[in-house]
């Protein structure tokens, strides 16, 4: 759908906004830091870009990020995703460190035990702040 594909969009900008962060301030954003202020003030996007297309609420963050702290810091480890439920077909889009942008068709369930497996850690998603940013 056209949701999905401006959903997708949307993600990757984040995901590049986050790497041109990372590169300017020496290392990732930690746990403890809002990504989302910080790509904010430094004007690398717009808050509408935080919020899915396929949103029903637009004053809720739809991308979520997992911070370093919880993964091996590989280039297959997560970046982002986008919260599960958006779409009809159950899929949503996640960004690896790498940059590979992926539209997962598993479902939450499988992403979630994923995560747990592949990073070793027991792993809790981020929360973004709610409300409109």
């Amino acid at each position: 759908s056209a949701d999905q594909i401006r959903s997708g969009i949307q993600i990757q900008q984040l995901a590049d906004s986050l790497r041109r962060l990372d590169s300017e301030r020496g290392g990732p954003v930690a746990a403890d830091e809002d990504w989302v202020q910080l790509l904010l003030d430094r004007g690398y996007t717009e808050a509408w870009v935080f919020v899915s297309p396929a949103a029903e609420d637009s004053g809720v963050i739809s991308y979520f990020y997992v911070p370093d702290d919880y993964t091996d810091g590989s280039s297959g480890a997560l970046l982002l995703y986008e919260a599960p439920g958006l779409h009809p077909d159950g899929g949503l889009w996640i960004v690896r460190r790498d940059g590979r942008r992926v539209y997962w068709t598993a479902g939450a369930d499988e992403l979630m035990s994923e995560l747990r497996s592949s990073e070793g850690r027991d792993w809790r998603p981020h929360e973004s702040p709610r409300g409109a940013p």
